[in-house]
């Protein structure tokens, strides 16, 4: 399976379901921290896991963890959906912005998604993360 960006939440998370892999989040994180700093947004990369996969890994993600350091860094949930909210509304009404995106209909339906997951778990929650996996 292909690796994507994905989030997790904390304290006892509600059930919400993402409905996406992350996998033009992920594919994309880049061009999206570009259009970002276009409009001088907060990148999303900001939430981001930063560890680095070994080149030399081609497993399955699930088995990276024990290859890597831990990481203890977490969030709070409004700077995530303020930051998501900024991005989300630079690509939908900035030509330039979406324009640096390889598919940005599949990459605003994934930041969405995200946003709708932190939406929902705000009043049962209080952080968030990016994870790569």
């Amino acid at each position: 399976m292909e690796p994507g960006l994905h989030i997790a939440i904390r304290p006892n998370p509600p059930a919400v379901l993402s409905h996406c892999r992350g996998r033009f989040l992920l594919a994309e994180l880049e061009a999206l921290d570009a259009a970002a700093a276009t409009w001088a947004l907060r990148p999303l990369s900001d939430f981001v896991d930063p560890r680095e996969l070994p080149d030399d890994f081609h497993g399955d993600p699930d088995e990276i963890d024990p290859l890597l350091a831990e990481w203890t860094d977490w969030f709070p949930l409004d700077e995530g959906l303020a930051a998501l909210d900024d991005l989300i509304h630079c690509l939908e009404n900035d030509p330039a912005c979406s324009c640096l995106l390889a598919s940005p209909e599949r990459t605003l339906f994934e930041l969405r998604d995200i946003e709708r997951c932190l939406g929902a778990a705000a009043g049962h929650a209080s952080e968030f993360r990016l994870e790569i996996r």
